[in-house]
């Protein structure tokens, strides 16, 4: 959680100093282009567009949009990036006659900062996935050390209520030579067996990570983060080669969560 820490504040840090150094070029882009009235505001339709898809982008990893939101950091990155190297090599008067190094020079110069920002936001992205997952863990294990006091009273709670007294007594007051059961006297009545429902097909004893997920409400990654940690066995795998794991493990997991 410190090194996460540390990591997000210098991305901070380093996103505050390259929208300040990308400022002065994009300004300058503006003025060039005949938009001199808003030059104070060309750089936040770039960069300012730029740190809310980052934000989005470290919020999203390892869910549904998160490379739209990646998708729109590079895409932003890389239109910042050309007209800060294009205003760099237009001030450092680098011209088609000028040698190679100093085309490198600048154009690494320019474009340092703006690829910095982008670099930074998937590393922030996955560390931050990383601590979600770590939580997530401590929090199953948890769950599981809960007291088993609290389970015992919730079985008692939820055991089914025992037969009344007076149903005993006159199932104890039934002749001995008469049959009791119904389905039996139905039976030899017709001469033919009572139609039963079939019962239905058992679940299967081994399910898959994600099904495993959905039992459990939680993303896919964060259960195979559980399973790495030994928080529920592996229990074989298909003949497809994934990973299986015991529907009862799962259940115990869910009942202790409840």
């Amino acid at each position: 959680m410190l090194a996460f820490t540390i990591v997000a504040g210098l991305l901070v840090l380093t996103v505050i100093v390259g929208m300040r150094v990308s400022w002065v070029p994009l300004r300058d882009t503006a003025v060039d282009v005949g938009l001199g009235e808003v030059r104070r505001w060309y750089p936040l339709a770039i960069d300012g567009l730029d740190g809310v898809a980052i934000i989005a982008a470290i919020t999203l990893y390892g869910r549904a949009g998160y490379r739209a939101a990646m998708g729109t950091v590079v895409g932003l990155t890389a239109v910042s990036t050309v007209l800060n190297v294009a205003h760099g090599l237009e001030a450092a008067r680098v011209t088609h006659e000028s040698a190679s190094m100093t085309w490198a020079h600048v154009t690494l110069a320019a474009a340092a900062p703006n690829l910095c920002i982008a670099l930074g936001a998937h590393l922030v992205a996955v560390m931050l996935q990383r601590v979600r997952g770590l939580l997530d863990v401590w929090l199953a294990q948890r769950a599981t050390r809960a007291p088993k006091t609290a389970k015992v009273e919730r079985k008692h709670a939820k055991a089914a209520p025992t037969p009344e007294p007076q149903a005993l007594e006159v199932a104890a007051e039934a002749p001995a030579g008469e049959d009791t059961d119904t389905h039996d006297r139905a039976d030899d009545a017709t001469g033919e067996p009572e139609m039963r429902p079939a019962s239905a097909e058992p679940e299967p004893a081994r399910i898959t990570a994600s099904q495993a997920a959905g039992m459990l409400g939680v993303h896919p990654a964060t259960f195979r983060d559980w399973a790495a940690n030994g928080i529920v066995p592996l229990a074989g795998r298909n003949e497809l080669g994934w990973k299986m794991y015991a529907r009862a493990d799962v259940e115990k997991l869910v009942s202790s969560a409840n």
